[in-house]
């Protein structure tokens, strides 16, 4: 985009602001960030090279920032949907421009730009009118599980409308659930496989019309057995011999964990020493961001992508935006990781984008242990089921503990984010893990959501001529063999 258009755009924003009558809060917040945050973005566009680490930083936080300035701004009236709807397009394209670099398999990040541009035109062509409508009225109800949040099987409803009697829950579109509704509020408890699934909630009136729709995409049903907190750690002498033999027969150097969370029961091999952690680390930054607030700090995105396909772009963000600065929100995230028992694991600082591409050395001032990856996951899984204190260890209540498992639980299959443990688990079989790797190093630290109750499975791979995802994923093949006989 050529610097006259675009100066021209925001000068159009800007008069209609003040030409216009006072708004109420949702159009104004709109025009105000279109005004503000557009010229911004283009302007790191036009001067960044996107395949650069830091080119690739500058505009996804750029455009991060305008696209959460128009998510608070909503709802808007029907005259500013066009520009509001537009300009999130821009935004979020501008993002995933960004992002095609720093992804586990590299993409081009032509078609995000293309779609940039596509959006841009037609704000241009929307003319400037979110600054007179005022704000759109939100819709009444909210519903938990919330999207992605993992969830055993409690559905509740809250703020409907007064004239509903009835709400009935549908998963997949097939009716599961009818209940009352009472002061606007319904329950449910729905029996459902386990995995991914999308709610829905419809609350009717006495007539039986519809009064409001409430949906939550990607809940992650998990199995009944998953509701108990971890017990003592209880050694089990056979099954830490079978990892003993599996990490010794593996090239480089490895260390396995596998643990029954309800008995206790666990097994380790080489889980004290300390390797190069990756990204594995990356989970007492999440817990700290869910503990400060991750949708009210504007974080919502880079939680997700941390979780799906471990984004350095939105960590550096993430740590920027809790700490005050990179260092700061590194200082959080060790504070974290110590509160939750990692003790020997350390998080220096931020991350390089498109770290995967390169070859970074095999030692590293992060590093982390089995024994520590396995405590967070532990703690973490604890604080989802109320367990005090796994409460008072992470700083979360159930439901933020969830939200953070449904996120883990989403994450992408591809390139080395692959999964570790899946291969090896009955479909349907609830998995949440956080992958790290370098050139030299190959981990996975895993919830596993077993019929007969949850697991908890670490592999980590050293090796100064390579880490192949292949290798590693035997190695976690074998080490949730045994982990699965644990009781």
């Amino acid at each position: 985009m050529r610097a006259a258009p675009l100066a021209c755009l925001a000068a159009a924003t800007a008069a209609v602001l003040a030409a216009a009558p006072p708004a109420r809060a949702g159009d104004a917040a709109a025009g105000r960030a279109l005004g503000a945050h557009l010229p911004a973005v283009e302007a790191v566009a036009a001067r960044v090279d996107v395949t650069d680490p830091e080119g690739a930083q500058a505009l996804y936080d750029a455009a991060r920032d305008m696209e959460e300035a128009l998510r608070r701004a909503a709802p808007v009236s029907a005259a500013c949907r066009p520009r509001h709807a537009a300009g999130l397009a821009y935004a979020r394209a501008r993002v995933r421009q960004a992002e095609a670099m720093d992804r586990p398999v590299p993409r081009s990040a032509a078609p995000a730009a293309r779609a940039a541009r596509a959006a841009h035109a037609r704000l241009a062509g929307a003319g400037g009118r979110c600054a007179g409508a005022g704000r759109g009225a939100p819709q009444a109800g909210t519903l938990a599980p919330g999207g992605g949040e993992a969830t055993f099987g409690a559905v509740a409803a809250a703020g409907l409308p007064a004239s509903a009697r009835r709400a009935r829950v549908l998963v997949d579109g097939a009716p599961v659930a009818a209940v009352p509704v009472r002061a606007g509020r319904a329950r449910a408890r729905l029996r459902v496989a386990p995995g991914h699934h999308d709610l829905r909630l419809e609350a009717r009136d006495a007539r039986g019309r519809v009064v409001v729709r409430l949906r939550a995409d990607g809940v992650v049903m998990l199995p009944p057995s998953a509701g108990r907190a971890a017990g003592r750690v209880v050694t089990d002498a056979a099954a830490a011999r079978r990892l003993h033999a599996l990490a010794t027969g593996a090239p480089g150097v490895v260390a396995l964990w596998g643990q029954h969370l309800g008995s206790g029961r666990a097994a380790g091999a080489g889980a004290d020493a300390r390797f190069p952690a990756a990204s594995t680390v990356k989970l007492g930054l999440l817990v700290a961001a869910a503990r400060a607030g991750i949708e009210r700090r504007g974080l919502g995105h880079d939680a997700r992508q941390i979780a799906r396909w471990s984004s350095n772009l939105a960590t550096n963000r993430m740590l920027a935006r809790l700490g005050g600065s990179r260092a700061g929100g590194a200082a959080l995230a060790q504070a974290t990781l110590a509160r939750m028992g990692a003790s020997r694991s350390t998080f220096p600082g931020g991350y390089i984008a498109g770290t995967a591409l390169g070859t970074p050395p095999a030692v590293s001032a992060r590093v982390t242990t089995a024994r520590d990856l396995a405590r967070v996951l532990s703690v973490l899984h604890g604080a989802a089921v109320g367990d005090p204190a796994a409460r008072r260890a992470t700083g979360l209540g159930p439901r933020a503990a969830r939200t953070l498992i449904g996120m883990l639980a989403a994450a992408e299959q591809t390139g080395d984010n692959r999964s570790l443990v899946r291969a090896g688990l009955p479909a349907g079989t609830v998995v949440a893990e956080k992958k790290g790797w370098l050139r030299a190093a190959h981990h996975g630290a895993a919830l596993v959501y077993a019929a007969d109750g949850p697991r908890v499975v670490v592999v980590l791979t050293w090796a100064p001529g390579g880490a192949p995802l292949a290798r590693a994923r035997g190695l976690g093949a074998g080490t949730l063999e045994v982990t699965l006989g644990l009781r």
